[in-house]
This record gives C-alpha cells, sequence and structure tokens, in this order.
C-alpha cells in the first residue's frame, strides 16, 4: 500500500508503484460537505457526547469565514480518490506561547474505510504539520467509557497525561511532538 501525506505529496509505505491508495492532505472549508457526508455514516455509537458540538464548530467557522490558523492542522483522508475520513484539530485556547499545544477534538473514518489503518496516518499527518508549524504538543480528551478511543490514541503515540479519572469523567491523552 502507499500513501501520500500532505502537501509535498511525500509517498511513505511499501506497496507497489503504480497507485496510490491513500491520500492525506489538510482540511479546507471547502471540504464541509464531505466532513458532513462521512459525519453522517458514522454510528451514533460511535460518536462522543461532544461529537456533533465539535462538527458544528467546524460547519460555523466554514460559514462565517473563520476556518484559519486556529484549524490550520486538520486533515481529511481519501482512499482511491474517495473521501475516506477526517480529523478535525484545533489551537488548544489554553496553550502559552512557551508550549503550543493543539487538540484534537473529532476523528472520523468512513465505516466502509474501516480497518486500513487511515485513522492512524490521519494522526501522523496531522502531527507532521503541527510539527511544522512549531506546536509542541497534541492532546485528546477521551471519556470514561470509550475503551476504542484510548486504544486509537495509544496507537498512535499518545500516552495518558492524567494518571486518575478527573471529575468531569473524562481522561487527558497528549503525545509530544520534537
Amino acid at each position: 500500500m502507499r500513501f501520500v501525506h500532505g502537501d509535498s505529496n511525500r509517498e511513505v509505505g511499501n506497496g507497489p508503484a503504480v497507485a496510490v491508495e491513500l491520500q492525506i492532505r489538510r482540511l479546507t472549508a471547502a471540504d464541509l460537505p464531505t466532513v458532513q457526508g462521512i459525519h453522517s455514516r458514522i454510528p451514533i455509537q460511535d460518536r462522543s457526547e461532544a461529537w456533533d458540538t465539535f462538527v458544528s464548530w467546524y460547519a460555523a467557522a466554514c460559514h462565517m469565514g473563520t476556518f484559519g490558523p486556529d484549524w490550520e492542522c486538520s486533515v481529511l483522508a481519501e482512499w482511491r480518490s474517495e473521501p475516506a475520513g477526517f480529523l478535525l484539530m484545533h489551537r488548544d485556547s489554553r496553550s502559552s506561547q512557551v508550549l503550543r499545544s493543539h487538540r484534537i477534538m473529532v476523528a472520523a473514518v468512513d465505516p466502509a474505510h474501516w480497518r486500513k489503518g487511515i485513522g492512524r496516518e490521519m494522526a501522523d499527518a496531522a502531527a507532521e504539520f503541527c510539527r511544522q508549524r512549531g506546536i509542541q504538543v497534541i492532546q485528546s480528551i477521551v471519556p470514561d467509557g470509550r475503551p476504542g478511543h484510548s486504544s486509537f490514541l495509544e496507537h498512535c503515540g499518545f500516552s495518558v497525561a492524567t494518571r486518575r479519572m478527573n471529575p468531569n469523567g473524562v481522561r487527558v491523552y497528549e503525545k509530544l511532538l520534537r
């Protein structure tokens, strides 16, 4: 399988040289209908409680013309030129000038493309976009009772930043970028 990451179309992987199956690029405001289409195909039980809110924030930013630097590390995945997934990432409003961070708000892969490694590739591509922009930490918040989300983040190189559950029933995961 061959993958292409980002603006440079850098190829990674070890498959045949004839076809690029997965392309990952930065998400734009023009991708809103694609994101909404993928979003509509994700089963309700696989969405976190805040999922719809975060997709709505992205939609509002697109409609109001404010989709910009705060969302710059969000990505869209295409499998054989068809939309396959998206990862919404937003600048952490609590980040300081000393430690810049972004937070994964939603990571979604169309059920037709599950188990192809697309989620991990999106997380890796988003991390690379963050690195290029001097962002040092990526965080994600996982509600209690979501072991699949925790497992996904751990496979992507995240570690638990808070060992015990906070009073709101969530655990914070983070990935330090070098």
